[in-house]
């Protein structure tokens, strides 16, 4: 679950539009989420309550198929949403040939979500 978020939450970093009207101090991902609408919501909802009072912003989401991110029309999209079908039909395998250890012992200063969204989040765009 979290090697899925995280992967999940880079690919919403690389979607995420600006952020809404400054009036409605909202901040909007899109998450290529392996899950159910229902079940990607229990999964996404610690980490935009976390967003949400670290950047005193509302910070919501909306969930993109493969299926609609094949159809963005961009040069590569097609092998993008492909990629990601993959993830979502092959999450075990994908996530099994992974180690958060390994990973870890590469990167000692690895971070977790939180730590890393109290580091940085300054320098989250909001405008």
């Amino acid at each position: 679950m979290i090697r899925r978020a995280v992967l999940s939450l880079l690919c919403a970093a690389a979607l995420a539009g600006p952020a809404a009207a400054q009036a409605k101090k909202e901040l909007v991902f899109s998450i290529l989420s392996a899950e159910s609408q229902s079940s990607a919501e229990k999964d996404w909802t610690p980490f935009l309550a976390d967003m949400s009072k670290a950047l005193n912003v509302e910070v919501a989401y909306n969930v993109v198929s493969p299926e609609v991110f094949r159809g963005f029309g961009f040069p590569g999209a097609d092998d993008l949403g492909n990629m990601f079908q993959y993830y979502t039909e092959f999450e075990k395998e994908f996530t099994e040939a992974r180690s958060l250890d390994t990973s870890r012992s590469l990167n000692p200063e690895l971070l977790d979500f939180k730590s890393w969204l109290a580091k940085y989040k300054d320098r989250i765009p909001l405008g």
